[in-house]
């Protein structure tokens, strides 16, 4: 007899007996179907967790990994159990001495995604990092997905990466992993962003006194005051050096290799004023001065500004100046001068005043000797008896000389400077009595005589 398509768990079979006596008996007889037995359960899994179900037979197993049933590793309908390697086969059978070749076996293999990749990477700040993700198991076919904005592209298992606008010193990139077993990994991959190398600081000083500081990059940095850093002056963030020149460019990188395109320069210019002015002067009292100061280099806008009573204006580089009453022999102006970098130079200028030349002495004398001083003025003197001094009769300050005529005009002049007052004369006029004293003759005695006395003047 046989089992048909359809028969469930059992059947009864009829049956009819008759023998040659025409005697007959009806019999039944019960069968139990033992249905084959069968493994259900996931033979790809995501992990190292076996979880199997045998159906059929007589409804006890056996499970081994061996075809031979040499090792039992459970009794249960449900085997849960652990790969110990990546793939491995197991064989479940019933107990039941009928069919015992009721045999089942499959193969368990985990298809868990193993990659490499790294858990942390180094990006520029401004451009973008491919990463390589290694599929250790070449069967398996990856697909990778991620809806993190930093991901420029996925080409195989190349990733693209870029930094963002707004990103800080890290971000964390998060990627989805799934193969063709619908297993998935979650993999992260931590970012530390390098920011440009920058350099902050004056590049217009108002003396040789160079201070810079270097951010971003590694935070380790070199400085050269080469573009080939050829020669290294730092490796401090702050740079504190002088300048060798009025204008000299200084280069900074970062010493990570990652990034070595960030590299920053600054020009670094003394702007400091350089002007040329008289540091002393003179001037003539109760007139005024003009001072013309020299700019030395041409492209900077210099600003004059004073408040000294003695400026009486101030025309782009010419400075006036005037005395006031309350003057001595000498005064300091002082000036402030600006550039357009906002440097500062205090100037000072010292002016001797020059007092009007004066004639002192005798316009009356009783005599032809003249004797006259003279005072004021800047030190040097000529005097002569022309107005036009074209003769010069004396150079000091005292003049003696004789009258040559009755009535003399002198004139004296300063030669220390160029004052319009330190010029003076004086007229001397010899007042000596001049009388012609006749003879007196004879004269009575005990009479009177008239004598006439006339002067000459």
């Amino acid at each position: 007899m046989q089992s048909l398509e359809g028969d469930g768990t059992s059947f009864t079979l009829g049956l009819t007996i008759t023998n040659q006596y025409n005697c007959s008996k009806n019999i039944s007889i019960a069968f139990e179907i033992i249905s084959p037995v069968k493994i259900s359960g996931d033979k790809d899994i995501c992990n190292d967790i076996v979880s199997l179900q045998a159906t059929g037979g007589n409804g006890y197993f056996e499970w081994s990994n061996t075809r031979e049933f040499t090792n039992i590793i459970s009794t249960k309908a449900l085997l849960e159990t652990t790969l110990k390697n990546v793939s491995e086969t197991f064989y479940v059978r019933h107990t039941s001495p009928e069919c015992k070749e009721f045999i089942d076996s499959v193969t368990v293999t985990n298809q868990s995604i193993n990659i490499t990749f790294p858990a942390n990477a180094i990006l520029c700040s401004g451009s973008t990092k491919d990463l390589i993700i290694t599929n250790n198991t070449a069967a398996h076919s990856l697909t990778y997905t991620s809806s993190d904005p930093h991901i420029v592209s996925i080409n195989g298992n190349t990733i693209t990466v870029q930094s963002l606008e707004g990103d800080g010193t890290s971000f964390t990139l998060g990627l989805t992993i799934t193969n063709q077993y619908n297993c998935s990994k979650n993999i992260s991959i931590a970012f530390e962003i390098i920011s440009p190398v920058k350099i902050s600081g004056d590049k217009d000083i108002c003396n040789d006194i160079v201070s810079l500081q270097a951010t971003g990059g590694n935070g380790n940095f070199e400085w050269s005051n080469t573009r080939e850093f050829t020669n290294i002056i730092s490796t401090k963030a702050l740079l504190e050096t002088t300048l060798k020149n009025v204008s000299e460019t200084f280069y900074v990188r970062h010493t990570s290799p990652e990034c070595k395109e960030f590299i920053d320069s600054v020009t670094v210019t003394n702007q400091s004023i350089n002007i040329t002015y008289p540091t002393t002067g003179n001037i003539c009292k109760d007139g005024t001065k003009d001072i013309t100061i020299t700019n030395n280099v041409s492209d900077h806008a210099l600003v004059y500004t004073s408040s000294d009573p003695h400026v009486v204006s101030i025309l782009n580089n010419v400075v006036k100046i005037e005395t006031l009453p309350s003057d001595g022999a000498t005064f300091t102006v002082n000036l402030q001068v600006l550039n357009q970098y906002n440097c500062r130079k205090d100037i000072s200028i010292v002016l001797q005043v020059i007092s009007p030349v004066k004639i002192s002495g005798s316009n009356d004398i009783c005599d032809e000797k003249v004797k006259l001083t003279v005072t004021g003025g800047a030190g040097g003197y000529q005097w002569s008896n022309t107005s036009d001094f074209i003769q010069i009769i004396g150079q000091t300050n005292v003049l003696e000389v004789n009258l040559t005529l009755l009535t003399q005009t002198f004139f004296v002049r300063s030669t220390g400077s160029a004052c319009t007052k330190n010029l003076d004369s004086i007229k001397v006029t010899n007042q000596s009595i001049r009388v012609n004293v006749p003879d007196g003759g004879n004269i009575c005695k005990g009479s009177t005589k008239e004598v006439t006395i006339a002067g000459e003047v």
